[in-house]
């Protein structure tokens, strides 16, 4: 197989194979943000936290980058629109919140970023 073509299938599969994994990433982003209090869950929260910070690593070690979005311009081409809402506090257009974070490699999207959007 000619290099270009195999650089072109070796990065589709990467794609195909990190897209999978970002859903673990929000399940752990979630329970590392709503982890219980009490020391006697102090360490099931540490354990948590390091796999957390693995998997991110292993996704920046190749080469995936989260889209920048929070207070951001909604761009289309890389962040979904979950509500557009008014907002005396924001410009029209802007960012008010990430509800769950987009990635990307290289240029491509793998997934958008999905957000609330000031109108």
């Amino acid at each position: 197989m000619p290099e270009p073509i195999r650089k072109i299938a070796d990065s589709r599969a990467a794609a195909a194979l990190l897209t999978k994994i970002l859903p673990i990433e929000d399940d752990l982003l979630r329970a590392v943000r709503e982890r219980p209090d009490g020391e006697a869950l102090r360490q099931w929260a540490e354990g948590i936290e390091l796999i957390q910070r693995k998997l991110a690593a292993l996704l920046e070690a190749e080469g995936v980058e989260v889209i920048p979005a929070d207070g951001g311009t909604f761009d289309p081409a890389l962040h979904e629109a979950v509500t557009h809402e008014a907002s005396a506090d924001h410009r029209e257009g802007q960012i008010i919140e990430v509800i769950q974070p987009g990635y990307r490699l290289g240029e491509r999207v793998l997934r958008p970023a999905r957000v609330r959007v000031a109108k």
